[in-house]
């Protein structure tokens, strides 16, 4: 028997994720993007959001 694996949802990277209200490692890592934004040090933001992105994958299920 064979069963087909999905693929995960492609993620729309031309956006910055979004922090969830209340959760603190998601405002963390979006006041690390912000002062990486800021700084003009753009691999440190998608470093952030790749962070911010598997965080609410993992805690979030989003």
């Amino acid at each position: 028997m064979h069963t087909a694996s999905v693929p995960p949802r492609p993620y729309d990277v031309s956006r910055s994720p979004v922090p969830v209200p209340g959760c603190e490692p998601c405002a963390e890592l979006a006041a690390r993007r912000a002062a990486a934004r800021s700084a003009f040090d753009y691999s440190a933001v998608g470093d952030a959001n790749v962070l911010m992105r598997t965080h609410q994958r993992l805690e979030h299920g989003t």
